[in-house]
């Protein structure tokens, strides 16, 4: 039955037509087809979704629920809402591949495209993975950035998870850390290998405390938080307007 859908595909869509995307829908018969097991939904995008349901984060929160990551490989050569297509990756723990202005008979975009696939299909990969955040005393999560679903005020709830992904979170200082020689974090990850292997892996790390802004000045990251509030500057635009995000980052900065 399935071979005589693929060979029926041609003649069926032979009329010319105009074009159209019925992404909602497709990523609506997916997640039936891959909620009882779980997995990765990959989607491979070169227009704005026209035909059929937008609900893409409500969608996204039901695929967490069931274990299923779904990964926009976004190849547009026009508009294509990426604002509004993002929510399906952020809240699934999937990964966005956006390439602008796309076309296949550049070689040095092609290039780039197969070596990012190459690379997609060929990394180490988790899956049904929590992974758990936790600190010092007199120190707090409050903010979480990246591609995940919050199940709990320090869980995360990862559908899948690659050496690729990366994650970042603001902390408050709520007691003096004056009596302290130094500060440690704990990042608990808890996934299901390839080989339906059960892991678990815990990275801890140690920062001294530092008594002048000299010495945080000198051993901050810079490409770090950069990075950051870049994607905090980011996030804001998607959920306010460019105006407020301006003003956040500037406050953040100065």
């Amino acid at each position: 039955m399935v071979r005589e859908l693929i060979a029926a595909l041609p003649q069926r869509h032979a009329p010319p037509g105009p074009p159209a995307s019925a992404l909602g829908a497709a990523l609506q018969a997916a997640y039936k087809l891959m909620a009882p097991t779980g997995g990765r939904i990959t989607v491979f995008q070169t227009c704005l979704p026209t035909i059929g349901p937008d609900f893409y984060k409500r969608l996204a929160l039901d695929c967490s629920g069931a274990q299923i990551a779904v990964d926009l490989f976004l190849l547009s050569s026009q508009y294509c809402d990426l604002a509004t297509l993002s929510g399906i990756s952020k809240f699934s723990a999937g990964t966005i591949y956006h390439l602008p202005l796309f076309r296949a008979s550049r070689s040095w975009q092609s290039a780039q495209l197969t070596n990012t696939l190459t690379r997609y299909l060929t990394r180490k990969i988790g899956f049904e993975a929590v992974m758990r955040v936790r600190c010092t005393r007199g120190i707090a999560i409050h903010t979480f950035h990246g591609n995940f679903f919050v199940r709990s005020t320090d869980l995360l709830s990862l559908p899948n998870v690659s050496p690729d992904a990366g994650f970042g979170m603001q902390l408050a200082i709520e007691e003096s850390l004056s009596d302290l020689q130094q500060v440690c974090f704990q990042a608990a990850l808890l996934y299901t290998s390839s080989k339906g292997e059960r892991r678990i892996r815990v990275h801890t790390l140690a920062l001294p405390i530092a008594s002048t802004l000299t010495d945080v000045l000198h051993a901050a990251d810079q490409h770090c938080i950069i990075g950051l509030l870049s994607k905090m500057a980011v996030d804001r635009c998607a959920s306010a307007s460019m105006s407020e995000a301006k003003e956040a980052i500037i406050t953040v900065a100065v």
